[in-house]
């Protein structure tokens, strides 16, 4: 405007008003692997329109997406580490940083891993000992079959040995794993155990 007249301005602007994603979360497909293994990251939040994703390796940032589409993002690990993960949810209002990183670790599964037992064969009422050994395991699964079902698993313990009584005769197939972070590696084949029938003051056991 001036004394003469007023202009009007023909392009009209539009503003928006609104809020920034709010309740965002990030979250690993699974928390450890090895070498090779890919890793899906999602972020999870209210009005977001596109995302970052970021990984480190402790010093510097190795992988950073930039604003995509996608709430989702895959990663393929090279080497061995433990990794950062964090994010960002976006719109046209704003960056929300995830404030919770997560962190993801990379090595190897148990290597080597071996069954022993300490006789092959024994008596109803008398236990066995049962050993796996590996390298680089946390955990172990011990189980043992009656050749139709699986009559005992131990699910994952920190011992490396059990002992087992078994109360009936029969053979049976003794089998186990060493674990870690980074999966589970089978002990080098099954194990046959033969329990015999014995006799003690003519009664059978």
């Amino acid at each position: 405007c001036n004394d003469f007249g007023d202009t009007i301005i023909e392009e009209t602007k539009s503003y928006k008003v609104g809020n920034i994603p709010q309740n965002a979360t990030l979250s690993l497909s699974k928390n450890a692997g090895t070498v090779g293994e890919s890793v899906t990251i999602t972020i999870n939040a209210k009005n977001a329109t596109s995302y970052i994703f970021k990984i480190g390796d402790g010093t510097n940032v190795i992988c950073d997406t930039g604003k995509i589409t996608s709430n989702t993002y895959t990663y393929t690990f090279t080497k061995e580490g433990n990794y950062p993960i964090w994010g960002y949810a976006c719109n046209d209002f704003g960056d929300t940083v995830i404030e919770e990183t997560k962190s993801y670790k990379v090595g190897n599964i148990p290597q080597n891993a071996t069954l022993l037992l300490s006789n092959s064969s024994g008596e109803v009422g008398k236990p066995v000992t049962i050993t796996i050994n590996a390298q680089n395991a946390s955990s172990y699964i011990f189980r043992i079959g009656d050749g139709t079902n699986t009559i005992f698993d131990s699910g994952k313990i920190s011992s490396n040995t059990i002992s087992y009584t078994f109360t009936e005769v029969g053979n049976y197939a003794i089998w186990g794993y060493a674990c870690n972070d980074f999966g589970d590696s089978p002990a080098d084949g099954s194990k046959k155990y033969i329990i015999e029938q014995t006799y003690i003051n003519d009664l059978t056991l």
